[in-house]
């Protein structure tokens, strides 16, 4: 048997089978996927070690063709599919726990917390490096100053700060040291715990992605996006303290009162409510508590759940710092000033309820859709793309 070195060349090989042209499309999408996200050297190493007879679950057109697997595929991976949705569960704190536990004794081995990485950067890796050049304490200082809590890369900075750029330019002993500083950035420097993060699987997370041990939880050596991209289920499952206060508040309404409120069936139209958070009294109430957004809830006077939506959805650091956006979304809620008509008729279905601002989601990815013909899945690679920071 032939040994390759990529599972490309092994793929070409087989392209005279009866197998790979009637399957030409899924292969070759399939093939792509795997390098993509540099998990194709598993099944070429499973090739080249002469494994076979594995289950093939996942369907995989390429584990069958290459004969790592006597399962044909039931159907076939779609060539246009997306990730999976994602999707937030808030639970109570208590609640939380029962259910991480449920599912800890239903997938066993087959369940993970996500974990986290922090990597070297900025200052960091410029003190190491000086550090271990033995480089004299008030140089390294100095030019430690001069690099930004949040740097770009230190190979931009050396366009960009002028005494930087002057000292990597005339000083030989500063050059060696920032070049091995450069070579320091990116390495993992610490694990960690996601705060809600877990992955399921119907078989041993070990047999697919490593793990290690902390106190005695099972965490994941690979980061969330690095798990769903692999195909493993991700959930973020939130405790929320607030959720807790509303369950001992409706008890409490119970106990005194002989009430039982369901939560679920409270009028969504009452003015007291909508009123109480024009005069302050947010205390308690999650993403609605706080001097800033107090502020901002009297200015706008919502009167309705959209409102309310429109509000929690504006009130975050990236559209407060847009000139002129706050005046105009508290004029619209508020109803002193009539929203601006879209330039775009046709469109104003997708901002009707907010107004005619654009604060979604998903009138971004409706969008796209509507106007430019992006399919649901496109719509949503773009979304994701504009909301990631470019170095």
């Amino acid at each position: 048997m032939a040994i390759y070195n990529t599972l490309r060349d092994l793929v070409e090989s087989l392209s005279d089978t009866e197998f790979y042209k009637s399957n030409y499309e899924y292969i070759r999408f399939e093939l792509n996927h795997l390098e993509l996200h540099h998990i194709d050297n598993y099944l070429l190493n499973l090739y080249n070690k002469k494994v076979s007879g594995i289950n093939n679950k996942n369907n995989s057109n390429i584990a069958y063709l290459i004969g790592i697997t006597e399962d044909r595929p039931e159907y076939k991976i779609t060539t246009k599919g997306g990730g999976f949705p994602d999707i937030d569960t808030d639970l109570g704190r208590k609640d939380r726990d029962k259910v991480l536990e449920y599912l800890k004794n239903k997938y066993g081995d087959g369940f993970a917390h996500i974990g986290t990485m922090t990597y070297t950067s900025g200052k960091n890796v410029w003190n190491s490096s000086a550090r271990i050049h033995g480089l004299p304490f008030a140089k390294s200082m100095k030019v430690s100053s001069l690099i930004p809590d949040n740097p770009p890369r230190l190979e931009k900075l050396i366009e960009e700060v002028d005494e930087i750029a002057s000292l990597y330019n005339s000083d030989s002993e500063f050059k060696e040291v920032y070049d091995d500083a450069i070579k320091l950035q990116d390495c993992v420097n610490s694990l960690g715990v996601h705060a809600c993060g877990i992955c399921l699987s119907d078989r041993p997370l070990y047999e697919d992605i490593p793990l290690w041990d902390n106190k005695g939880a099972v965490v994941t050596q690979y980061e969330g996006g690095d798990v769903e991209a692999i195909g493993i289920v991700k959930l973020d499952l939130l405790g929320l303290k607030y959720l807790d206060t509303l369950k001992v508040c409706k008890d409490l309404v119970l106990q005194n009162h002989g009430v039982d409120i369901d939560i679920y069936k409270l009028p969504m139209d009452n003015k007291e409510a909508y009123q109480g958070l024009w005069e302050g009294q947010n205390l308690g109430i999650f993403q609605f508590e706080g001097a800033g957004i107090s502020t901002f809830l009297n200015r706008c006077k919502p009167k309705s759940i959209h409102d309310l939506a429109v509000i929690t959805s504006f009130y975050r650091p990236g559209p407060l710092n847009i000139p002129g956006m706050m005046d105009e979304v508290v004029g619209c809620i508020s109803g002193a000033k009539k929203p601006k008509p879209f330039k775009f008729p046709k469109y104003t279905h997708l901002f009707a309820s907010a107004h005619n601002i654009l604060v979604y989601q998903e009138q971004f990815m409706g969008l796209a859709m509507e106007m430019c013909g992006f399919t649901e899945i496109d719509a949503d690679k773009l979304r994701k793309a504009t909301g990631r920071t470019i170095d």
